[in-house]
């Protein structure tokens, strides 16, 4: 029984129990007592005292004086019953009552005031032992969840309480908190229950029954009701009221002043003992705060180290995820997100290395969705945090039964994710998860994971910007290359000068202009570098320094640099260029040289001239061809109609010489036009040179040497053979004129293959890879210069004084070169003489043959021959010649009345003669019409224009019977008879 506690029949035996105790032993004794009387004849018997004195002891004073009047009422009837009375006499026995009365009351209160004393000795005894071993016990306990247990324990046992709480708290703190509960309580943090009016008032209460603490705490006893007393104290700390002890009992009891003092005490020392714990606590939990910020720093500068090691930041994440296992997690994943927003794993950790592919093999299969937290951590930059992976979330986030087995398989039990950020931009995710160690993440690894996140976003950040910034070194380094490459081969001359008008860098196009090499343009003036000319661009480059404004596309001619040289044409264009101030510190100049382009430009004017003249001579040649013909037939006709020896036959052939020199204008007309009729075949050029030498001789005199250099091997071309002997013959005479009657006229062949790079011919001339013969044709003569030798070949342009040419000479020979596919043109300079160079291309496959002798043809007939000519005269002519041949002969003025002839007279017609270029309907249409509906019928065509002008104006088709006009009538009986002959 503990010390501490009340008696026995205070504390364990009800009121009724100690009575009954009390009248059981009074009525054992009185039994006792009436044997005794019949034997011994005694009437109160001392046992009663010793009766008197059990039940006082057991029972109380209360008790034990009952005990003495039941004993002292049985004594009495004992007696009476054994005298045969019930009656109480003075006497003896009145006094031994009476007596027995006194010294029982006396013996009552004698007892239990002993045993009063006695007890309360022995539980303030108990008490202070209790004090002291509550000291004891609570001097090694340094832990405030062991010393409140140990508070509890003490408290109940010394009390007898059914039930104990401690709560305690912090200064700051705004509430203590239930640290140690035994025997379920009532809830202790309730603030409208005991404990919470002790923390607001820093008063104890006690309770001594149930119904008082449901009259004090109405709002607590709704929530469940107490089985008896409560008693709360309160903990005082330096005067706050840290906390409190609750003591509830399972039935009602009032404590006595002792008890209350007791508990007290057991507070103050409690309080004190709690205090010192929780400084303890306190002090060990800065320690390991301390240590784990020391390790948390050496962790993080570790991983500041690795990241800061490489710049590649795929490598150092790996190398810090992997420092990140296991000190924060059993594995760990990070998640780039790319320059294209696409989530990309760029690394994985796992305290086993051997579940490292199982984990890749995962993500592979299975990429997260938009739902999944990690991009929802990237979407929103907010962290993830998972203390507790339920298998519910495991079911959510699986793609199918296989997915989820996995899950499952990696044991998932805590997740966080923490985004990556740097300069406000998402970069992409780390995730940590806790699954073998059985941790759960918290607060404080939250922080330390947004620590190393944050250092990782840095890491990744200051390599993408190391990445960025060399990609756009090397941009800029190749740009700059490019540009410097552009600026060295640049076509146009590029430089810059500095304000002193020195030049501070000059490309190769420039100093080639200036024949100058780069480097020695360098802090020479423009002055120094060219000479007089520098006057040309000084003021312009001061002009751009003085107004900061371009100056564009100024022309500059430069004069000759060297003998015999020409005037140069530069296209230039200065530029301001600004310095670190704004200002202009440089000007960039680009110049062009323009003198090929300008003399290409006068060629082609020149050649634009020369097609517009060819286009009129064309158009004249055809006109004036009508009338020749007209000329030449009636003149024929009439020189046949005059007798021999008629005078009138002079004035005839002079009509007939004034038509063929007409003629003679209208075929050098064609020839420069390319329009005239050529009849191309297979030609060795060397024999055809040879064949011309004693023509050319006759036409040169004696004081003119005629050399030839054949070449060996010499290639064939396709050409007219007369043709060229025209060109021969034109270039002589120009010599010729050109020698003054004296000189060398030298004649060469030889055969040249062009490619890109071998291209001998002057600028403005584009002829196709490929071989070629060529004819050269040089003089000793006086020379030309640039502006002659620009116009040469000009029709009507002539050196000589008025009526002493025509200028269609060298004219003619560049239509026929033209018209025979090949090129021409002249080298020459003043005093130098002049080079004639015409190209031809080779005829592959095929040698030239000697010409087939010509076949005499009959040009009689008796056939039907349908006219149509617009031209009236030219068409009686043609009727006259063809019928002195003997030839019926139909008129038609156009191809429409020509159609409906023949539409009458289908079957009577042999030959249609017709012209080309009528109105209505004109002859290239006739023929087609004819073609379709009367095969058989022969078409012959007639024009003042070349069948090749006609083919190429698409008025015939090539190959068809033609005959040129101006004609002579016994060329047409001729032709005529040709084609009828024709099978």
């Amino acid at each position: 029984m503990d010390p501490l506690s009340p008696s026995p029949p205070a504390r364990r035996i009800g009121t009724p129990e100690r009575y009954v105790v009390a009248v059981l032993a009074a009525a054992g004794a009185v039994l006792l007592h009436t044997q005794m009387h019949r034997r011994f004849g005694a009437s109160i018997d001392p046992i009663f005292l010793l009766v008197v004195a059990f039940s006082t002891w057991y029972g109380g004073f209360g008790p034990g004086v009952t005990t003495l009047i039941l004993l002292g009422l049985g004594a009495l009837l004992t007696t009476a019953a054994t005298a045969g009375a019930v009656a109480v006499t003075p006497g003896a026995d009145a006094i031994a009552l009476t007596v027995y009365g006194v010294t029982g009351l006396v013996v009552s209160g004698l007892i239990a005031s002993l045993l009063g004393a006695q007890r309360r000795a022995e539980r303030a005894a108990a008490r202070t032992t209790r004090l002291q071993a509550l000291n004891l016990a609570l001097a090694p306990a340094l832990a405030a969840d062991d010393a409140s247990a140990i508070i509890v324990d003490h408290a109940m046992r010394a009390l007898q309480a059914r039930a104990g709480a401690v709560l305690y708290g912090a200064p700051g703190e705004p509430r203590p908190r239930a640290i140690r509960s035994a025997g379920h309580p009532g809830d202790p943090d309730d603030p409208d229950g005991p404990l919470g009016e002790v923390l607001r008032f820093g008063q104890p209460v006690f309770i001594d029954s149930a119904s008082a603490w449901l009259d004090r705490y109405p709002v607590t006893a709704a929530r469940g009701m107490r089985e008896g007393s409560v008693v709360a104290v309160p903990f005082v700390v330096d005067g706050r009221t840290a906390g409190g002890l609750e003591l509830e009992f399972d039935y009602d009891r009032r404590l006595a002043i002792e008890d209350r003092n007791f508990i007290l005490t057991l507070a103050g020392q409690s309080g004190q003992a709690l205090e010192r714990a929780r400084l303890y606590e306190a002090e060990q939990a800065a320690r390991r705060y301390a240590e784990a910020a020391r390790e948390q720093v050496g962790f993080l500068a570790k991983v500041s180290e690795v990241l800061a090691s490489s710049l590649d930041y795929k490598a150092t994440l790996s190398a810090a995820a992997q420092m990140a296992v296991p000190r924060l997690a059993d594995w760990c994943a990070v998640d780039i997100v790319g320059e294209d927003g696409r989530q990309r794993r760029v690394a994985i950790a796992h305290a086993d290395p051997a579940k490292v592919d199982a984990v890749w093999a995962m993500s592979h299969r299975y990429p997260e969705t938009p739902d999944d937290p990690v991009p929802q951590a990237i979407r929103t930059a907010k962290p993830q945090l998972i203390p507790d992976i339920p298998d519910e979330l495991l079911r959510r986030f699986a793609r199918s039964d296989e997915h989820l087995a996995g899950l499952r398989a990696f044991g998932l039990r805590s997740l966080l994710i923490v985004p990556l950020i740097a300069r406000d931009r998402i970069l992409g995710a780390i995730t940590f998860v806790l699954a073998e160690s059985g941790r759960r993440f918290g607060t404080a690894d939250l922080l330390l994971a947004e620590d190393l996140a944050r250092r990782a976003a840095v890491a990744v950040d200051n390599a993408r910007l190391h990445r960025e910034s060399e990609q756009a070194l090397q941009d800029n380094n190749r740009s700059l290359a490019l540009l410097d490459t552009v600026f060295r081969g640049a076509p146009v001359g590029l430089a810059f000068v500095d304000r002193e008008l020195c030049f501070v860098r000059v490309n190769d196009a420039l100093a080639a202009m200036d024949r100058i090499p780069p480097d020695d343009h360098l802090g020479r003036t423009i002055a120094d570098v060219m000479g007089p000319d520098a006057a040309l661009v000084v003021p312009l480059f001061e002009e751009v320094f003085r107004t900061g404004v371009p100056v564009l596309d100024r022309e500059l001619v430069v004069g000759p640099r060297a003998p015999h040289g020409s005037e140069r044409f530069y296209l230039a264009s200065y530029y301001p260029v600004a310095g670190a101030r704004g200002e202009t510190e440089w000007v960039g100049c680009m110049v062009s040289d323009v003198t090929k382009r300008r003399r290409a430009a006068e060629l082609l004017v020149q050649a634009e001239r020369m097609e517009a003249v060819a286009r009129v001579a064309g158009g004249v040649a055809h006109e004036v061809n009508n009338m020749m013909t007209i000329i030449n037939g009636f003149s024929g006709f009439l020189e046949g109609s005059l007798p021999s020896g008629d005078p009138r036959s002079a004035d005839v052939a002079e009509i007939r010489r004034a038509a063929d020199r007409a003629a003679g204008i209208t075929r050098q007309l064609l020839a420069y036009s390319r329009q005239q009729m050529l009849q191309p075949t297979p030609l060795d050029l060397n024999g055809l040179v040879q064949r011309c030498v004693p023509v050319l001789a006759r036409l040169l005199g004696p004081d003119v040497a005629i050399e030839v250099l054949p070449a060996a091997d010499l290639s064939s071309v396709r050409a007219d053979p007369s043709q060229l002997e025209q060109v021969l013959v034109n270039l002589a005479l120009n010599a010729r004129d050109a020698m003054a009657g004296r000189g060398r006229l030298a004649l060469a062949t030889d055969n040249v293959t062009l490619d890109s790079v071998r291209r001998p011919y002057p600028p403005g001339i584009r002829m196709p890879p490929g071989t070629y013969v060529r004819l050269t044709v040089s003089d000793t003569g006086q020379g030309m210069d640039p502006a002659t030798r620009a116009r040469v070949f000009e029709p009507f342009f002539t050196t000589k004084p008025p009526g002493q040419g025509s200028g269609l000479g060298l004219a003619t020979v560049y239509g026929i070169v033209k018209q025979s596919g090949g090129y021409v043109w002249v080298y020459s300079e003043p005093g130098q003489g002049s080079s004639f160079k015409i190209y031809l291309p080779e005829l592959v496959g095929s040698a030239a043959e000697p010409p087939a002798a010509a076949v005499p043809v009959s040009p009689r007939g008796a056939e039907t021959i349908l006219i149509v000519e617009d031209e009236s005269a030219v068409r009686r002519m043609a009727s006259r010649a063809l019928a002195d041949q003997g030839y019926t002969i139909i008129e038609a003025e156009n191809g429409a009345a020509a159609l409906e002839l023949l539409a009458r007279e289908p079957s009577a017609v042999d030959l249609v003669l017709t012209d080309v270029v009528m109105p209505v309907l004109n002859g290239g249409e006739l023929g087609e019409r004819l073609a379709a509906e009367r095969p058989e019928l022969r078409v012959l065509f007639m024009s003042g224009y070349t069948d090749d002008d006609i083919v190429r104006r698409g008025l015939l088709r090539p190959g068809l019977p033609f005959l040129q006009k101006p004609f002579m009538p016994a060329d047409l009986s001729r032709k005529v008879r040709e084609v009828l002959d024709t099978r």
